[in-house]
């Protein structure tokens, strides 16, 4: 009888362990959906966020090509690319592409020529003279001229 009774209370025991082990597995069950349904909300928000940011991208992209289609535009119909299209003698490109400067100086460079650096440059005061004059018969525009001798002191 007593080993009946110490079996019995032996299986109880088990009984309670069991238990007590089922009841921290419900609770490890419950972190973890827990757990499982905060990543599912996390990766919503991650795709929202990554959609706006390639909507953002495309939106920018978008704007670039605007921009460099106004930039081919607008030097298709500048002064300088009609006067070199018209055949005008003498002339030899824009100042921009007639300086060199040391890459520590572009900076402040480009920013002290800036009105200058669509002007155009010639061999002589002539060939400026006959530009201004075909601008203006053409009403083609205005441009700044530049002699190849002025930019060569």
């Amino acid at each position: 009888m007593r080993k009946k009774k110490k079996g019995v209370r032996s299986l109880k025991e088990k009984e309670k362990e069991l238990a007590s082990t089922l009841d921290g597995l419900k609770v490890l069950e419950t972190e973890l959906l827990a757990g499982k349904q905060t990543l599912i909300e996390e990766s919503k928000e991650a795709e929202e966020a990554l959609e706006k940011a390639v909507a953002k991208e495309q939106s920018i992209g978008a704007r670039i090509e605007a921009i460099e289609e106004l930039e081919k535009r607008a030097k298709k119909d500048s002064a300088s690319e009609v006067l070199f299209n018209a055949g005008i003698k003498g002339l030899k490109g824009e100042f921009k592409d007639y300086i060199g400067v040391k890459e520590d100086y572009i900076t402040p460079i480009a920013a002290a020529l800036k009105p200058y650096e669509t002007a155009i440059v010639c061999d002589d005061s002539a060939d400026a003279i006959d530009g201004i004059k075909w601008l203006s018969q053409n009403k083609a525009g205005r441009a700044a001229f530049i002699t190849s001798k002025t930019y060569e002191r």
